[in-house]
């Protein structure tokens, strides 16, 4: 019997020891949705630099983005097939990571997701930050509720390069209204 157990937690000890499986969601995004806010030069190539430091470092990465013609110029074959920062491409770009996630964890692996925002954040008249999307608006809410939450991951890391982001990810320190927010379920 005690042979048993013993085999048992070193299997254990196993599954426990292996790295996590780490992803990466990159949205890079020139645009604004305001007629008097110009178009960012290198949010494009932002995303291009995140998605090559990911893939050095084993980490598989989605890039939405569309690249500028600098940018497809410079990256060539790299620009394409992407797919641009729309609503429903990150709708589908999250299914996707979180249904490789849920695969991974039922294997017992553990799992990061790192989530790249790189473009204009803005505020709207009521003052609710938000980062700008191809066609639409991804704010608190919708980055907590439509991304951060349906990955599914042990930890989600939060890379918000934009205008307003504190509004969007929270302030720093302890924002009490967020930590209520995020509690619950």
């Amino acid at each position: 019997m005690r042979r048993l157990a013993l085999v048992v937690c070193l299997g254990w000890s196993v599954v426990a020891s292996a790295e996590p499986v780490r992803r990466a969601l990159v949205v890079a995004f020139n645009g604004s949705d305001r007629p008097d806010t110009p178009p960012l030069r290198y949010a494009d190539d932002d995303g291009f630099r995140w998605r090559e430091t990911f893939a050095r470092l084993g980490i598989e990465t989605t890039l939405l983005t569309v690249a500028d013609a600098d940018t497809a110029l410079l990256e060539g074959e790299r620009s394409a097939g992407l797919r641009p920062p729309s609503v429903k491409n990150l709708e589908l770009a999250v299914a996707a990571m979180a249904e490789r996630t849920r695969l991974d964890r039922a294997a017992g692996r553990e799992v990061d997701v790192l989530f790249v925002y790189v473009g204009h954040g803005q505020t709207d008249a009521e003052g609710r930050a938000y980062l700008t999307l191809l066609d639409g608006r991804l704010d608190q809410r919708r980055l907590y509720d439509q991304v951060v939450d349906q990955f599914g991951a042990d930890f989600v890391h939060l890379i918000i390069d934009a205008c307003h982001a504190g509004g969007v990810v929270g302030s720093r320190g302890a924002d009490a209204q967020l930590l209520e927010e995020l509690g619950k379920d």
